[in-house]
C-alpha cells in the first residue's frame, strides 16, 4: 500500500477557517499544531514499513506555504524524504500525482479530493476534523477522535476486509 496523506486540516491542525491575508502570513504553515493521533499513525505506518506520502496543495498566491510546509515536515516527520514530498498549486487535482490503483490510499479532510481520487482508480479515506462538516462520503473514513492504533489498524486492513 501506498498512503497518501494530506496536510492542511489534516496532519496539520487547523483550529478554524483562516482568511486569505492569515494564510500569506509569514509562519503560518510553519507553526500550525500537529494532529497528534494522526501524526503517530504516519511514524508507526512508516515504522512497519508502509509506503508513507505527503501530498497536499499550495495556493498560487501563497508566498510561504511550499517552504514553510517543508519545514514543519522535517520538524514534525523528519522521516519523510523528499522523493515522498508531492506539493501540487490547487489547480492540479491530487489525482494527478500518478497513475493510481487502489494500493494508492488518500488520507485526506477535503470532500473533492476524496471523490477525485476514487473516481481515478485509488483508495480514499476521509478524514473527518472539527472543520467538515459534510457527511456525504460513504466510504472509508477516520477520524480525528480516535487512536492512531485505531486509524493504523483501519489502514492497514483496506483491502482485506
Amino acid at each position: 500500500m501506498n498512503f497518501y496523506f494530506d496536510m492542511d486540516c489534516t496532519l496539520a491542525r487547523w483550529k478554524r477557517k483562516y482568511t486569505l491575508e492569515q494564510i500569506n502570513e509569514k509562519g503560518f504553515f510553519a507553526n500550525l499544531p500537529p494532529q497528534k493521533n494522526l501524526v503517530k499513525s504516519v511514524f508507526d505506518l512508516f515504522n512497519n514499513k508502509a509506503e508513507v506520502h505527503i501530498l497536499t496543495h499550495v495556493l498560487p498566491n501563497a508566498l510561504y506555504a511550499t517552504d514553510e510546509k517543508i519545514e514543519w515536515l522535517q520538524k514534525i516527520l523528519p522521516f519523510i524524504d523528499e522523493e515522498h514530498i508531492h506539493i501540487l498549486p490547487t489547480t492540479s487535482p491530487k489525482s494527478t500525482v500518478k497513475k493510481l490503483s487502489r494500493d494508492d490510499v488518500l488520507i485526506d479532510d477535503y470532500l473533492p479530493n476524496i471523490f477525485d481520487w476514487s473516481n481515478n482508480g485509488g483508495t480514499a479515506v476521509m478524514f473527518y476534523n472539527n472543520l467538515n462538516k459534510d457527511k456525504s462520503w460513504r466510504g472509508l473514513s477516520i477520524y480525528n477522535t480516535q487512536s492512531s492504533n485505531r486509524i493504523v489498524s483501519k489502514l492497514m486492513n483496506i483491502g482485506r476486509e
